[in-house]
């Protein structure tokens, strides 16, 4: 679903404001108040307008059963719960829209369909997306079912996707870490420590209802069990009464520490932008705003992850997400190389293997093993924003693969970061999730994001992607195809058939010390093969195998084999025609049934009959070596055609000799004719 608010900015916060004092004797009214019932949907509109949607839903649902437009009201409900993150509840509304008024709001059907999707009801999901397809008529129709085809995709993935809990160990902070509204953007510190970043009420704000919260960074600590246990406000320095602060990363060295700040204007427009503070005589320094390089003015900066140059430690990378121009679209990420001058360079756009037309947040990149893992919306997910890696640095990167179950849900998830990291694939970190835990006291505990801890036990995974084109003699396009995974042992057993669209990329998870068979197949296309053994691997990695299917040859087309051209008078083959006959035979191996007719052509130069047996001969000398080469010789039929049927010119316009065309003249094709030979 189109996010009308990116949660990257700080997570902009699902918590009640009290500042609507005279909602309160406007909320309870007769049926026949007209005069107070309008202007509870007018505070209503008012609240809902300025992005106070738990207000307005209040008063929303208090008119909704004597206000005669119910499609209006029950849309706003819808809209307001889905900006709350209550999904269960925007689903019902969204279809209560719809059944209103099927026609006042047509992008509803769309929305309810995302709900069930991010409430992990994805068959239900599917058959509501491929339904709006169906019957969606607006001006961005284009655009919307192209968006339908991808969420239909996204839950045929999900659906897929086996859920294996047995590889990791996934534990919910408990409420030392998680308050009741949002938790996020975990940062490990010296082994013990963790600083986040939450929207909780303290100090002046704790009974000042009209001083909105603002979320600022905390500390934990770990006791003696290894539990962390809240502490105390993060270095005061950084965090602000007058604008919220998050997503903090220091630098290699521990002497530079860069965070978020956001402001609202009067205009109800909120920015945020990067900062970093210096460590100097024992304390932090004032946090200075980073260069318009990488806080492009009028955009928002933010969610910075800072990695060093193994060649060069005095050089650092900035990794960072923003909606400045130049992106692909939403938020996409971005990098600056910072020298030891504390020098930004210009901010680069890492490209299409991580940005997407959607939404790319939260970077950390690990040093270690060269992967740089973020969240995203725009790429093939099981849910709102999922975690994927990319192995690679700067704009050369490997293609996105999705951690899958359980790390990503069918809500959001993001802010993966490493307290340790293995061979390949993570050993221990954290990520933050609005998935539904049981011990949260939210009436409905999707709306506010929660930091989680995993661990991977000892054991290894591989994944195998790639795309499937068809083969041109010059060109790879890419393509449908099936593509079926196999185990090999006594008896092959299928693990699963997939239909992989043009556009997108196969992605299978392989397991340790099996063997696999890939197999591809599509109507008017020669199958393909590939065999992966995962007994020989010891690093976790991703296999990269693209498949190139060439096409089956027609009954009775003719096709021409090129650069298998004859001497003037001549039958013998050249050198440089044994890779097109090389070619011919491995096509006639994979249709051994099939009798083909091999025929051969001669220019002008010599009379008829002459010409008929030379061209014979030629063709005679295709197949000799076709049986040299294990085709069945009672399946060939040699055919010489002599100078009939010319593809260029023997002779120039003024009539004198045309040695190139002639040379072309002097060729051979071959044509699958009758039926498939049948042996007895």
């Amino acid at each position: 679903m189109i996010k009308n608010k990116i949660y990257i900015l700080i997570i902009l916060f699902a918590f009640t404001f009290c500042f609507f004092n005279a909602s309160a004797q406007l909320l309870s009214f007769h049926k026949s108040d007209k005069s107070n019932k309008y202007k509870t949907i007018r505070l209503a509109d008012y609240a809902y307008n300025n992005s106070n949607y738990s207000a307005a839903v209040d008063m929303y649902l208090k008119i909704y059963e004597t206000e005669p437009n119910k499609a209006y009201i029950s849309y706003r409900i819808a809209e307001s719960y889905y900006n709350l993150r209550k999904y269960s509840k925007a689903e019902i509304w969204y279809k209560e829209t719809c059944f209103s008024d099927p026609n006042a709001y047509p992008l509803a059907k769309f929305k309810y369909a995302s709900m069930m999707k991010l409430n992990g009801n994805y068959k239900a999901a599917i058959n509501a997306f491929s339904e709006f397809s169906k019957t969606y008529k607006g001006l961005d129709a284009q655009y919307y079912k192209k968006l339908a085809k991808k969420e239909i995709k996204d839950c045929e993935f999900a659906l897929a996707a086996s859920v294996d809990s047995s590889a990791v160990i996934i534990e919910h902070l408990d409420s030392n870490i998680n308050s009741e509204n949002s938790d996020f953007a975990p940062v490990p510190y010296n082994n013990d420590k963790l600083i986040f970043s939450s929207l909780r009420l303290g100090g002046s704000e704790k009974n000042n209802t009209e001083l909105p919260p603002k979320t600022k960074l905390y500390l934990a600590e770990k006791n003696e069990n290894g539990k962390y246990i809240f502490k105390e406000q993060f270095e005061s320095t950084f965090n602000s009464e007058k604008a919220h602060t998050a997503n903090g990363t220091f630098s290699a060295d521990k002497k530079r520490f860069y965070f978020t700040r956001c402001k609202t204007d009067d205009n109800s427009k909120t920015t945020c932008n990067l900062y970093v503070s210096e460590f100097k005589n024992q304390k932090w320094q004032e946090p200075v705003k980073l260069p318009d390089v990488i806080n492009y003015p009028g955009f928002s900066t933010t969610q910075p992850n800072i990695s060093t140059n193994a060649k060069d430690s005095t050089q650092e990378f900035l990794y960072f997400s923003s909606d400045k121009p130049g992106g692909s679209g939403g938020y996409d990420l971005w990098y600056s190389i910072i020298t030891n001058e504390n020098n930004y360079s210009e901010a680069v756009n890492p490209g299409t293997k991580i940005n997407t037309p959607g939404n790319e947040t939260t970077p950390f990149y690990d040093e270690k093993n060269k992967t740089l893992y973020f969240s995203s919306d725009g790429l093939k997910s099981i849910g709102g924003l999922d975690v994927f890696s990319s192995k690679g640095s700067l704009s050369k990167w490997k293609d996105a693969v999705n951690l899958g179950y359980p790390v990503n849900s069918s809500v959001d998830d993001f802010y993966y970061v490493l307290i340790n990291s293995g061979t390949g694939r993570s050993k221990e970190g954290f990520f933050v999730s609005n998935r539904a835990v049981s011990n949260n006291n939210n009436e409905e505990n999707t709306c506010c994001d929660d930091i989680y801890k995993f661990r991977y036990l000892n054991t290894t995974e591989y994944v195998v992607a790639g795309k499937i084109f068809e083969q041109h003699s010059d060109s790879k396009v890419p393509m449908n195809a099936l593509i079926t995974i196999s185990v090999i042992t006594d008896t092959v057993s299928v693990l699963s058939n997939d239909s992989v669209p043009a556009d997108e990329e196969y992605l299978l998870k392989l397991k340790p010390n099996t063997n696999y068979r890939l197999n591809v197949t599509e109507d008017g296309y020669f199958d393909e093969q590939y065999n992966i053994n995962t007994t020989s691997l010891t690093t976790p990695d991703t296999i990269r195998v693209d498949f190139n299917l060439k096409k089956r040859p027609e009954q009775n087309k003719v096709y021409s084999l090129k650069n298998i051209y004859y001497e003037f008078d001549k039958a013998t083959l050249s050198p440089e025609s044994m890779q097109e006959l090389d070619y011919l035979v491995s096509m006639l191996k994979k249709i051994p049934n099939a009798i083909v007719e091999i025929s051969a052509y001669a220019d002008s130069v010599g009379d008829d009959q002459y010409n008929l047996v030379l061209s014979q001969n030629r063709a005679n000398s295709v197949v000799q070596y076709l049986v040299e080469k294990g085709i069945n010789e009672k399946l060939l039929i040699p055919k010489g055609y002599g100078k009939a049927n010319p593809i260029a010119p023997n002779t120039n316009i003024d009539g004198t000799d045309n040695p190139y065309g002639r040379q072309l003249n002097r060729r051979v094709e071959f044509r699958i004719i009758g039926e498939f030979y049948k042996p007895e």
